[in-house]
C-alpha cells in the first residue's frame, strides 16, 4: 500500500505600506485609521482558518466488519475501486490488475457478483486503467491516459472519447489532466459530465517561479454531449500556495458525495499538507474551505524551501517526521463526515522500522458545517487502507489488509451516531 502524508505550517510575513494621502477633510483621521484597518485586514487574511468544535458532544462508535470469501482470480486488496447503491444493495467494484478485469461484489449480501472481463486488444480493447466509475450495472466509465470509455456490464464499449484530443492545443501548453486511485474520475449523471484532476505544466521544478503553479485551479468537468472542457475553481490552501512541503505539497485526495438518489452533491478534497475541509459543491458551483485543526495531534509542519524539490534525502526524512492528512469522505444520509490522518513521529524514535506504526492514527468526524463532532484514537487499527474508504447509508467502510487471509476481501465498519440515551 502506498500511504500518502502531508500537512503545513503557516509561517507567514506581513508586509504593508503606508502611502502618502492628501485629503482636504479630515486627514488625521485618515492617516491614523486607515493603515489600522489595512493592518488588521492583513492580520485576519494571515491567519488559519478558524476550526468550530462541538464541546462535550455525545456520539456512540460501533465497529464491525465483513468478509467475503474469494478464490485466487480474486484480490483481498483492490487500489482502484468504485461503489454502487442499488436500492437496498450495496455493491463494490475492483479493478483487478492481474487478470485485466472489474471484479463486483455485494456487501450487504456478502457475494461474489460477477466478474466483467476486459479487453487489451481488438475493438473492445482497453489498454489500462487509471481510474474507473461505476455508475449503473450496465454503465462503467473507464479512463486512462487520453481515453475515458463507457463500457457496458459484459465489457464491451459502449462510448469512448479521446480527451487529449478534443481539447485546444493551449491548453496542453500550460496544463494536463489525469486520473488514478488518490484523484479517480467522478461521473455527475444529472449534468452528464465527467469531473477531473488537472495539473500546471507551465511552471517546471527549474523555473525560479516554481512555487506559482500550485496558485493554478486543480479540478476540470469534462462534459459528455458536447466535449467541453471548463476548469473549476478549486485551488490548494493558501499555505501550500505560499509554503513548500516536500513529498506532501502534491499529494491530493479527492472523494464525492451523494444523496439517497445516487445525486452527485459535492467533491471532497485532503491536501495532506493542510488541515482545512475543502469540499466543491457542484450544484452551487462553489469552493467552499473551513478549519478542520486536530486537537488531539499538533497541526503545522516544518516549511522546506523551493529549492529543496530535488533534496529526496530530506524530503524523505520531512515526511516521515511530520503530520500527514490522509483522506476524506462525507455521508449525506446522515451529515456526516470523515477523515484521517497521521501525527507526528514521537521524539526520541531512533528505529525506522515500521514507522507509520509509531504515529498516532485520528479519525475525525464531522458534521455538514465542518464543526468537529470527536475525533478518535484510531491507533489500534493499522492494517486499514487510510486512502480508500466510503461511507454509506451510516456505515463507514474501510478496506482491510489481512496478508495471512488471501481468500477473504475483508472491510471494517464504522458507525457513528448521537448518543441518545
Amino acid at each position: 500500500m502506498v500511504y500518502t502524508f502531508l500537512i503545513s505550517p503557516y509561517f507567514i510575513k506581513i508586509i504593508f505600506q503606508t502611502n502618502n494621502f492628501c485629503f482636504m477633510k479630515k486627514k488625521i483621521f485618515y492617516i491614523l485609521i486607515f493603515p489600522l484597518c489595512i493592518l488588521l485586514s492583513c492580520n485576519s487574511a494571515e491567519k488559519p482558518m478558524i476550526t468550530q468544535y462541538k464541546e462535550d458532544y455525545n456520539m456512540k462508535i460501533k465497529e464491525d466488519s465483513i468478509t467475503i470469501s474469494i478464490d485466487s482470480s480474486y484480490r483481498s486488496f483492490y487500489g482502484e475501486y468504485s461503489y454502487l447503491k442499488l436500492k437496498d444493495i450495496l455493491q463494490f467494484y475492483g479493478y483487478n490488475n492481474f487478470n485485466h478485469s472489474i471484479d463486483v461484489f455485494s456487501l450487504s449480501d456478502l457475494t461474489v457478483v460477477k466478474k466483467i472481463k476486459l479487453n487489451k486488444e481488438g475493438p473492445n480493447g482497453i489498454t489500462g486503467i487509471h481510474s474507473f466509475f461505476a455508475s449503473t450495472p450496465d454503465s462503467l466509465f473507464i479512463a486512462n491516459e487520453n481515453m475515458l470509455y463507457l463500457v457496458s456490464g459484459d465489457g464491451l464499449i459502449l462510448k469512448k472519447w479521446n480527451i487529449t484530443a478534443t481539447l485546444p492545443k493551449e491548453f496542453y501548453q500550460k496544463n494536463r489532466h489525469g486520473s488514478n486511485r488518490l484523484y479517480p474520475i467522478i461521473y455527475d449523471k444529472y449534468q452528464n459530465a465527467i469531473y477531473m484532476r488537472i495539473f500546471d505544466y507551465e511552471y517546471g521544478y527549474k523555473s525560479p517561479d516554481y512555487g506559482e503553479k500550485y496558485k493554478k485551479p486543480i479540478l476540470a468537468r469534462y462534459d459528455l454531449k458536447d466535449a467541453k472542457f471548463t476548469i473549476l475553481p478549486v485551488f490548494y490552501p493558501k499555505e501550500l500556495q505560499k509554503n513548500y512541503k516536500g513529498y506532501m505539497q502534491d499529494m491530493v485526495c479527492i472523494s464525492p458525495s451523494f444523496d439517497k438518489s445516487n445525486h452527485l452533491q459535492k467533491l471532497y478534497f485532503t491536501f495532506g499538507g493542510s488541515s482545512n475541509l475543502s469540499y466543491y459543491d457542484v450544484q452551487k458551483k462553489e469552493y467552499i474551505e473551513s478549519g478542520g485543526a486536530s486537537t488531539m495531534t499538533e497541526n503545522e509542519i516544518e516549511t522546506l524551501t523551493w529549492s529543496e524539490h530535488s533534496n529526496e534525502d530530506k524530503k524523505m526524512r520531512h515526511v516521515t517526521n511530520e503530520v500527514n492528512f490522509m483522506y476524506t469522505t462525507f455521508d449525506f444520509s446522515t451529515n456526516l463526515g470523515y477523515r484521517f490522518h497521521l501525527g507526528k513521529l514521537p521524539e526520541g524514535v531512533t528505529d525506522m522500522r515500521n514507522i507509520l506504526l509509531k504515529k498516532k492514527l485520528i479519525l475525525t468526524i464531522f458534521d455538514a458545517n465542518h464543526t468537529i463532532l470527536k475525533e478518535i484514537d484510531f491507533s489500534n487499527h493499522r492494517n486499514v487502507n487510510l486512502q480508500s474508504f466510503f461511507a454509506v447509508n451510516g456505515n463507514l467502510y474501510i478496506p482491510i489488509f489481512d496478508e495471512t487471509h488471501e481468500d477473504l476481501l475483508k472491510f471494517l465498519i464504522v458507525k457513528c451516531h448521537e448518543n441518545n440515551l
